[in-house]
């Protein structure tokens, strides 16, 4: 994507929390990368089809994009239910973009797929990191990042924003598409991600 198709970016069905950052790195020539998070914590629905065509839209302008598909995130905030049940429900999930992003002629985001669990995994510090940032969160930052947590009944919810964070620094992306029950999640707490992994 050059500066030149900045207007088209994203479509017009979006906004834009932090434009500026996109601004730059497209005046500096740099790739952008996007992703999009999505938690296999009951029945995908029609509303899935709006965030999949604005991501269509972003690769065929240029923009890597990586579908996160959030089973751990999933499993602790869903509590109640199996992990085993989370593992089919992820599975389901996947299946279900594949086919819509194949509808929309981006079959190659397929290869694009990653899964919290496997992320993490795969990050030999992620348990070091995980702890380092627990240590610099608040009871408050963690009830402010959005009504869901203020109304959480158990611990394991309350570990899904500092895992949120995180993911953005592994995926190395520039940017989440999401919606405004997501703001939180991710400037809200920007300062604790730099503090982790900068300091």
């Amino acid at each position: 994507m050059t500066s030149d198709k900045r207007p088209c970016f994203p479509s017009s069905r979006a906004r834009l929390s932090n434009g500026v950052v996109i601004d730059e790195l497209l005046a500096e020539g740099k790739k952008i990368r996007g992703f999009w998070r999505t938690a296999p914590t009951g029945r995908p629905h029609i509303g899935y089809l709006v965030p999949l065509i604005q991501i269509a839209e972003m690769v065929a302008g240029g923009v890597d994009f990586i579908i996160y598909f959030a089973d751990e995130y999933s499993y602790l905030i869903n509590h109640k239910y199996p992990r085993g049940l989370v593992a089919y429900r992820t599975q389901y999930y996947e299946f279900l973009v594949h086919a819509i992003i194949q509808a929309l002629g981006t079959p190659q985001l397929k290869d694009h797929f990653v899964r919290e669990s496997d992320l993490f995994h795969s990050v030999k510090q992620s348990g070091d990191d995980l702890n380092r940032l627990y240590t610099l969160l608040s009871i408050d930052d963690v009830l402010a990042v959005s009504s869901e947590m203020q109304e959480a009944s158990m611990i394991s919810s309350l570990l899904c924003p500092g895992r949120q964070v995180i993911c953005e620094q592994y995926l190395e992306a520039d940017f989440q598409l999401g919606g405004e029950d997501q703001v939180g999640y991710t400037s809200k707490n920007s300062f604790l991600s730099i503090s982790l992994f900068m300091g």
